[in-house]
């Protein structure tokens, strides 16, 4: 009986990371979508959230910085921690090693991350060159990039 509650257990606890996952997707898609509308770009500008590709257009930084916006990354024009840590949280669950490293590379990222007032848009540049430089540290694209 033990093992089965055990089991039992341990299949919930992969449906709900699983599903939380499926939750970060979703948000994802839905922040990507809406973005791509208000900014007024396409499939070729958008395609960067599926690469390591650090932002090379004015169109591609603002795409990201309202991408980054929309899950929370950004709040008042600057990396926001606790949104990092929300999105970390949903991710790893209750993995107390990979939230600290999320935690150590947010951080890192919130420190070297200064908006560039000459640079439209150089929010979402700076974000994206800061998780490109340590993000693969926890994944933060997806191992076939």
């Amino acid at each position: 009986m033990n093992k089965f509650v055990a089991v039992l257990f341990a299949s919930c606890l992969v449906a709900l990371v699983s599903a939380d996952e499926a939750e970060i997707n979703k948000q994802r898609a839905a922040a990507g979508e809406a973005c791509k509308k208000e900014q007024n770009v396409g499939d070729d500008v958008a395609a960067i959230l599926t690469s390591k590709q650090i932002p090379s257009t004015e169109a591609q930084q603002c795409f990201l910085e309202c991408f980054y916006g929309k899950l929370g990354l950004v709040k008042d024009g600057k990396l926001n921690a606790q949104g990092a840590q929300a999105i970390a949280k949903a991710k790893f669950g209750d993995d107390k090693d990979k939230l600290a490293l999320a935690d150590n590379i947010f951080k890192k990222c919130e420190e070297e991350v200064a908006k560039v007032a000459s640079e439209k848009c150089g929010l979402g540049k700076a974000i994206r060159t800061c998780f490109v430089n340590n993000g693969d540290q926890i994944q933060i694209f997806p191992k076939s990039q």
